[in-house]
This record gives structure tokens, C-alpha cells and sequence, in this order.
């Protein structure tokens, strides 16, 4: 095999630089054995991965692909040498969770220290971007526990009830609906009702409007 996880450091660091001096500072290495490397690995390609405009070094379509790969690979090298950090420091697990809103987070900090003191080993990680959608996330091994709202079980999975959480409208004392003991969705029809902006298939005040109601 040619490519080496050097390479795609060295390529990945001449792209972002734009010079090898630059470059060669951050990967620390001088300007010449930076050039010999490159050289070296343009030679067993066999073909160019840089023009050379004055000082500058401006990828070439090859280059921009094996750039596309390092900007891929090394992100992952990184994470599973992060990984066996970890591991040595005896931290047996890693646990990826992840939520269906944002504001779902808010009483983590308060579970996790608890968490923390009965599973010392278990490395609990926030997948923030896997929000809105856990549950693809979840069967794609993004991630190890999501955390929904919905009741549309998935047979893959394995479901556990953790607890009920409330709908409640936030009314201005004087709002006519303000004194009623619940509300559904037709109390609604004529109201401006403020919400995240997500489509309606994905909101949970319009899901379970809907399901309550014909509205």
C-alpha cells in the first residue's frame, strides 16, 4: 500500500497552508524533507498532486480526491486513537447518546454526575448532531442510546419508558383560554401558536395536537 496516514497529514496540512514552509511548521518538519516526502509520494503515484503557482500549492484534481479522503480518514484515526486512550486509562466504554430536541439536554448535567459515580468506568458522549433524527442515527451505530418522544416502535429496537413529560401551553394570565383544565387542539384553530421551526411531521406540539384531535 502507497498511501500512508503521513500522507494524508502532509496533504492534508499543504492544502489548508498553501506553502510548505507552512506547512512544514505545523507538521514539524522542515521545508526540504516535507518537499522529498512529497516528491517521494507524487513519484509512486505517478502523478501530480499540487501545482505550483509562484509559492503557493494549489491542489490538483487528484490531489483535491486523495484531500477529500485524508479530511475523512484522519478525523477517524483520531477519534478511535482517542478512543484507546480511554481504554488505557480504564475507561471500559464509551456511551453515545443523543436526543430528539435540544432543549432535551438541559437535565443531563444533573443524571450524569450520578451516572458518573455508579459507572466510573463508562465515557458518556453528547452527539449533539445527531438531534432531531436519533433514531436513523441510532441504527446506522452513530450512536448507542437515543433518547425520543414517539410512540412509533421500531421492532430493531429495544424501548424503555423513562418518564411522562407534559405538553402545557404558556398563556398571559388575561388569555381566555388561560383558566380552562386542559387544552386540545381545536382550542387552538384561532390562536397564534409559536413553535421550533421544524416541519410539522418532526414537531411534537403538532404530532400530538394531531393525535388528540382531528384539528
Amino acid at each position: 500500500m502507497i498511501l500512508e496516514t503521513r500522507h494524508l497529514r502532509l496533504v492534508a496540512a499543504v492544502a489548508e497552508h498553501g506553502t510548505l514552509a507552512q506547512a512544514g511548521r505545523v507538521l514539524h518538519l522542515t521545508q526540504s524533507g516535507l518537499s522529498r516526502q512529497l516528491l517521494d509520494l507524487e513519484t509512486r503515484l505517478g502523478l501530480p498532486l499540487f501545482h505550483r503557482l509562484g509559492k503557493r500549492m494549489v491542489p490538483t484534481p487528484a490531489g483535491e480526491r486523495l484531500l477529500a479522503a485524508a479530511r475523512r480518514a484522519l478525523p477517524q484515526l483520531t477519534d478511535v486513537e482517542e478512543e484507546l486512550r480511554r481504554l488505557a486509562r480504564g475507561q471500559a466504554a464509551i456511551l453515545r447518546v443523543s436526543t430528539e430536541c435540544y432543549t432535551c439536554y438541559h437535565w443531563l448535567p444533573g443524571v450524569l454526575p450520578r451516572f458518573a459515580r455508579r459507572f466510573p468506568q463508562v465515557d458518556v458522549q453528547i452527539v449533539a448532531e445527531a438531534t432531531h433524527h436519533p433514531v436513523p442515527a441510532l441504527l446506522d451505530g452513530r450512536i448507542d442510546l437515543a433518547i425520543v418522544s414517539n410512540d412509533d416502535h421500531d421492532d430493531r429496537l429495544a424501548y424503555v419508558p423513562l418518564f411522562t413529560d407534559e405538553l402545557v401551553a404558556l398563556l398571559p394570565p388575561d388569555h381566555p383560554l388561560s383558566h380552562e383544565p386542559f387544552l386540545t387542539a381545536a382550542d387552538f384553530a384561532d390562536q397564534h401558536l409559536f413553535v421550533y421551526l421544524l416541519p410539522p411531521g418532526e414537531n411534537d406540539v403538532f404530532t400530538k395536537l394531531r393525535r388528540s384531535s382531528s384539528w
